[in-house]
């Protein structure tokens, strides 16, 4: 007998959802260089936020791909970073983005949302212009990192098999 097409629903939590996406995600530690953020986004090239961990693999931060890919630009090519140079606000960003050499000093403050939360939640958090993710780190009751979920991923899992939208059903 087949298994019943997965259905999101309102009541659906996150933790469900995460064994019908991808199963690898690259982290650093704060104290890893560039080299090693370059490496580990590169690894997994449909990632679009690194998550930064610490040795107890518990989310300490965020560095989004852009960052990473400016950073690099810097050090590759500080001339067209420099171009768009146009406010004192830019100098001291460039400024600040040139002195950052480890993953430590490029992340941000970690957005995440617990396992236990519903998928609702989430997409509302990747919705919201404030928080500006398309990607959202995925943490038990520690803190501790348990994967990442990406808004393309899950349009992804709904048009090919989850193929009705999110209903109040439980």
């Amino acid at each position: 007998m087949a298994t019943p097409p997965f259905r999101l629903t309102r009541a659906t939590l996150i933790c469900d959802v995460m064994s019908h996406l991808h199963a690898g995600f690259a982290t650093v530690n704060p104290g890893d260089n560039l080299a090693k953020v370059i490496e580990a986004v590169t690894s997994i090239p449909a990632q679009r936020v690194l998550a930064v961990v610490d040795e107890g693999g518990k989310l300490v931060g965020l560095i989004r791909l852009p960052t990473i890919c400016g950073e690099a630009l810097d050090h590759l090519a500080p001339e067209l970073l420099m171009a768009d140079i146009d406010s004192l606000d830019d100098v001291f960003e460039f400024a600040q983005l040139e002195a950052a050499r480890t993953a430590g000093q490029l992340m941000e403050p970690g957005v995440s949302i617990n396992q236990n939360a519903r998928l609702v939640e989430a997409l509302r958090l990747l919705h919201d212009p404030i928080v500006n993710l398309n990607s959202l780190p995925v943490v038990d009751d520690d803190g501790r990192l348990l994967g990442v979920i990406d808004v393309v991923e899950l349009l992804g899992m709904w048009m090919s098999g989850v193929n009705e939208p999110i209903t109040d059903e439980s």
